[in-house]
């Protein structure tokens, strides 16, 4: 058998198996004070040895059998990626000790003559190994049900690997803070986060021709392979410890698909999507410093072995930030996995030629709850500090502040001059209002908006009253709504057979016609309403849903007409309406037609909800000891144009925040915000 030289081991030590790291033992590292003695020493079967290992040309087999003279060893592991440190296991502390008294600060002729450091140490289970944040990880794309994403083991053989790291090691490489890069085709400008389509680097390489051959294959690929056309690949070399902060690829700099060849070792590739009661915006940063708050975000983790390609596109590439955590260690199914001294990435993607050609923006929904409305007799539940206007003005403030939307559509607001107007003004926001009808209605709608995102085109007011003269309505059961109107004020004591009594509820909406300007001009139609409360009056509310769906849709034309265009529409507002029940099912389905109600002479629009379509409606937007379930909507008119490509996400019924019922400490109405962010494009 021929003996292994040292150039040999040295090799051998930097090409360690995957099977060997992820069955290996786990040991602490002794304390500094720690004597180089036996005396006093834990009752340890395991010893660090410092100054020899691989590195130096001494392989684990030759080390255990110099110390196997002193008893039985079961293993010699490396204590980290050093190569010169190593522990050796015994059978049983005697022999641990009699070796440690014996070699320890004292030349080893057997070892080279090299003097050895030998402390105890102690084994450390797998399940006591201090890893990435406890997020289980999958060893399949497809476990982690994030459309989009793709993983294919075994994308290059063990040879090819080898090869593309020879070609890559032959050029230079520029130094970033933590890691190495390369860039061809097109070189990323991290401090622009950007690349300069007028300074080509040229072709791709050619060692990468058959990774781009083989991509033209890749399965559930929804592009023809031909349009794909990849020409910028950045190559980045992490040493060991190095992961990569939190980030979505440039939306502005890249296409669609994203590829991403794993090779010299593996890593843990962790996905986040940020939600909770908060937005997080999508973060294109690649700082290795920066550690943003993960406290709201859902947290996927996915196992990277060697030669894997990772494909992300769609909500895997727009809606997800992914992240590589900074730990020398993972574990993966019970199993502690080192990672290699060194792991290289080969990032593949299709430079924009031209500007973004989409439009994104945020909307969200709040019914604020009136203070008119808030009296103690009505919220017994709520902490008493809480209803005071002076803590929950600061605080609804504060949530708005914090869900950084383009689009605000308010319900319940009885403040607008006093307070609202001049507080969004200074928030960077205008806004327009309307008061309900009647004369002791202090409420009303409205929509703030950034001038920076939009520009206000036309406006137009919705009164529900206005009902009387179109409609004859018969009574109707069904939905049950907000009870806190109905404390307000004393059961309507008139006819309810009188039409002209059951359709006067002074309820209003409003919408307007705003431009977006960038990255090209495109009309959006924002509508933002609040239907009547009382669940023994839904027909009233099943005829203000027809009204408001009919001027609408006459909205919508006038606006196509005059402008020559094809405007977006949405719809947001508190519609004291649950999931499946008349008026919901109305709006959703575009057409109702009941037995008992006439046929609408203008055809209403089609119109989608934005949480049942990607998450299914939330289980409650509001929260109070009398009714808990879900009563506030955004709507929008589907189209090749207009898509929601994320949601605000909810609390769950037992998070700590909403036990208890609301409005509380945390949240200053009885209602919930919900949110959707959109995306227009004309691609």
């Amino acid at each position: 058998t021929k003996t292994p030289s040292r150039s040999e081991e040295v090799s051998n030590h930097k090409e360690q198996s995957l099977a060997t790291k992820m069955v290996q033992p786990r040991f602490v590292r002794p304390s500094p004070s720690s004597p180089s003695s036996g005396t006093g020493e834990p009752n340890s079967s395991n010893l660090y040895v410092a100054n020899c290992g691989p590195a130096v040309g001494l392989s684990h087999d030759a080390i255990g059998a110099v110390f196997s003279a002193f008893g039985e060893v079961k293993g010699v592991f490396p204590a980290d990626e050093s190569g010169v440190r190593v522990i050796v296991s015994f059978a049983d502390p005697f022999s641990a000790k009699s070796a440690l008294e014996a070699l320890s600060g004292r030349p080893c002729p057997d070892l080279d003559g090299r003097t050895l450091h030998i402390r105890y140490s102690v084994l450390q289970l797998p399940s006591q190994t201090q890893v990435n944040e406890c997020v289980p990880v999958s060893l399949s794309g497809s476990d982690l049900n994030i459309p989009g994403l793709f993983l294919l083991p075994d994308f290059v053989t063990a040879e090819e690997e080898q090869q593309l790291l020879a070609a890559v090691d032959t050029q230079p490489w520029i130094g970033l803070a933590k890691r190495r890069v390369q860039h061809y085709g097109y070189e990323f400008c991290y401090g622009t986060r950007n690349v300069d389509t007028k300074n080509r680097l040229g072709e791709l390489p050619t060692f990468v021709s058959p990774i781009l051959q083989r991509i033209s294959l890749f399965p559930n690929l929804d592009y023809d392979p031909a349009s794909l056309n990849l020409d910028q690949l950045t190559v980045n070399e992490y040493p060991c410890g190095v992961g990569l902060s939190p980030h979505i690829d440039t939306h502005s700099a890249f296409e669609d698909c994203i590829f991403s060849l794993s090779l010299a070792g593996p890593c843990i590739m962790e996905f986040r999507r940020y939600s909770a009661s908060t937005w997080k915006a999508a973060s294109t940063t690649t700082d290795d410093d920066e550690k943003p708050d993960s406290s709201t975000c859902i947290k996927k983790a996915l196992y990277l072995p060697p030669r894997s390609m990772l494909l992300l596109s769609g909500e895997a590439r727009y809606a997800w930030n992914h992240y590589i955590p900074h730990h020398k260690i993972d574990k993966v199914k019970d199993k502690v996995i080192r990672r290699s001294p060194r792991r290289v990435s080969f990032t593949l993607r299709k430079v924009r030629n031209h500007p973004c050609r989409c439009i994104r923006f945020r909307l969200v929904s709040y019914n604020i709850l009136a203070q008119v409305y808030v009296k103690s007799s009505f919220f017994p539940h709520s902490p008493p500090a809480c209803l005071k206007w002076k803590a929950r003005s600061h605080a609804i403030l504060s949530v708005l502040k914090k869900l950084q939307a383009d689009f605000f559509c308010l319900q319940e607001v009885d403040e607008y001059d006093t307070f609202y107007r001049k507080n969004m003004e200074s928030l960077g926001y205008s806004g327009i209002y309307i008061q309900r009808t009647g004369q002791r209605k202090r409420d009303g709608c409205a929509i703030f908006f950034k001038p920076s995102c939009a520009e206000l085109v036309t406006k137009e007011r919705i009164e529900y009253n206005d009902l009387l003269d179109e409609q004859k309505i018969e009574t109707s059961n069904e939905a049950k709504g907000d009870e806190k109107e109905a404390k307000d004020s004393q059961k309507d004591s008139r006819d309810l057979n009188d039409p002209q009594v059951r359709l006067k509820r002074d309820c209003v909406g409003i919408m307007a016609a705003f431009r977006i300007n960038k990255p090209f001009h495109h009309i959006v139609i924002v509508a933002n309403t609040h239907l009547y409360w009382d669940p023994e009056l839904a027909d009233v509310k099943l005829a203000q849903a027809k009204y408001l769906l009919s001027r609408l849709a006459q909205f919508k034309t006038l606006i196509s007409d005059e402008f020559e265009c094809t405007p977006s529409l949405l719809l947001a507002g508190d519609f004291n309406s649950i999931p499946g029940d008349m008026v919901y099912s109305y709006l959703v389905s575009g057409y109702k037609k009941p037995a008992d109600i006439e046929e609408e002479e203008v055809a209403p629009i089609p119109m989608c909800s934005v949480y049942e379509v990607t998450r299914g409606e939330p289980k409650f937007t509001n929260c109070t000891p009398g009714f808990t379930n879900t009563l506030d909507y955004i709507f929008f008119s589907p189209s090749d144009f207009i898509k929601p490509v994320s949601i605000l996400q909810l609390p769950e019924p037992e998070s700590p925040d909403v036990v208890g019922f609301l409005p509380n400490d945390h949240h200053p109405s009885d209602h919930l915000p919900i949110g959707a962010e959109f995306e227009i494009s004309r691609e």
